[in-house]
């Protein structure tokens, strides 16, 4: 079925297969990433019964992806030998299968969150995992009736691996009535299951023995379909190959017959602009004497413009001039009055300085009469203190004079007391400050 499906791809890896004998050989360097998948489906039976693919061709650690993927495939065999097919049973066994190793426990939680969300709650699954991925849609296609598998699978972009599985769940007789299949298919089915006997790899080549003895006996013809098929494709990809090489071939010589017509057409457009050429030397010729004749017009009409262009400038130069001078004439008549009135104020401040200056000189006479008055008010005071102070002296000294001359005549009458102390005011200085 995947091949009915995906014949194209299939038949791009059949022609790297070579024939010989009871041998198949193909070389390694030529092999991409979209063979190997194909590749594990070819050998699936042999590889799950003595892993002998993996122990050859796929023993590298860089294909350690296509190891776990070929493990999926046995895994899923198995399980469609031994077991009815459920969604949920087939999901649980896988599960089941990969959840023994802890490499591969993150594929055996994605079968459980298949079964668990998808499968049995309807609830969408996004992953990127190419095994999820392939699992999903094979689960999706197994819902499929029988009879609409043709229809559905030849109009849908289908993954290699879901359809795959598919055709394992759907064996032969299930599908006869919706697929016309060659002799070819059930011939390499045949030989790829039950006839390997070995498989050798060297640095460059893959080799794949078959068992001589059946390929001899070759009942049914079976075994000549596959190498006449093989043989078939070979010849197809050299015709094509020499197809495309004629029509290259054919292309490139179409390029250089329209590139010859196209010289032809430029050789005959090339004369005619030559032609047109000389016919455009002439005219310009004769404008260059009609332009030479007319240079003096052309000189005096230059002249006139730049005239007429100068008057035009001058004029507005002149304008400016005028609006300046005007505004000058302004200016200095501002400046006029502006002068007359400093002039007239500084008159006035002339005559106020000159009143001050007169004030001043008056103030000063009066001042000098005032001291005057008062220095000789001052000696006059003094000379009448002096005269007082004075008179009180001399009053002083007669009454002196009196009390002593009393005391003695006391004495000389007989008096033996002490004599009494004289309590008369002594007479004030006279003011040193007034003299």
């Amino acid at each position: 079925m995947a091949y009915t499906v995906f014949k194209d791809d299939y038949d791009n890896f059949f022609r790297k297969i070579k024939i010989q004998k009871d041998k198949w050989i193909f070389d390694k360097s030529i092999l991409n990433k979209s063979d190997y998948p194909i590749l594990t489906h070819l050998f699936l039976f042999y590889n799950a019964e003595t892993k002998g693919l993996n122990k050859t061709l796929l023993k590298d650690n860089e294909l350690e992806g296509v190891r776990i993927f070929s493990y999926y495939l046995e895994t899923a065999l198995n399980y469609f030998l031994r077991n009815d097919y459920t969604m949920d049973d087939f999901l649980s066994k896988m599960q089941g299968e990969f959840a023994q190793y802890p490499k591969l426990k993150v594929f055996a939680d994605d079968f459980k969150l298949l079964n668990d969300r998808y499968v049995k709650k309807g609830l969408s699954v996004e992953t990127k995992n190419p095994i999820t991925i392939a699992t999903k849609e094979f689960i999706d296609l197994a819902k499929s009736e029988s009879e609409n598998l043709n229809e559905l699978l030849t109009k849908n972009d289908l993954n290699k691996t879901a359809v795959f599985l598919l055709g394992m769940l759907n064996l032969g007789d299930r599908i006869d009535e919706q697929f016309s299949f060659d002799n070819f298919i059930p011939a390499i089915v045949e030989l790829t299951m039950r006839h390997i006997v070995d498989i050798k790899v060297s640095e460059k080549e893959v080799v794949v023995s078959f068992d001589q003895k059946e390929i001899e006996k070759n009942r049914n013809n079976k075994f000549d379909y596959v190498k006449n098929y093989f043989k078939e494709l070979h010849t197809l990809k050299d015709f094509s190959d020499e197809l495309n090489d004629l029509t290259q071939k054919s292309s490139l010589f179409k390029k250089i017959y329209a590139s010859q017509t196209e010289i032809i057409e430029l050789d005959t457009d090339s004369k005619i602009l030559e032609k047109d050429i000389e016919r455009y030397g002439l005219k310009k010729k004769n404008l260059i004497n009609q332009a030479r004749e007319s240079r003096w017009f052309d000189n005096k009409y230059e002249e006139w413009i730049n005239s007429e262009n100068e008057k035009e400038s001058l004029e507005k130069i002149t304008k400016s001039l005028s609006d300046e001078i005007s505004g000058l004439k302004d200016d200095k008549k501002d400046y006029e009055k502006e002068e007359s009135n400093l002039s007239k104020e500084n008159d006035s401040l002339k005559a106020k300085i000159k009143t001050l200056k007169q004030t001043k000189k008056y103030l000063k006479l009066e001042k000098d009469q005032l001291e005057k008055k008062d220095e000789s008010s001052k000696k006059t005071k003094t000379k009448k203190s002096v005269e007082k102070s004075s008179k009180k002296v001399s009053e002083s000294k007669k009454k002196a004079v009196q009390k002593t001359k009393g005391k003695s005549e006391k004495i000389e009458g007989g008096q033996t007391s002490l004599l009494t102390e004289d309590k008369s005011p002594t007479p004030n200085q006279p003011d040193v400050k007034s003299v």
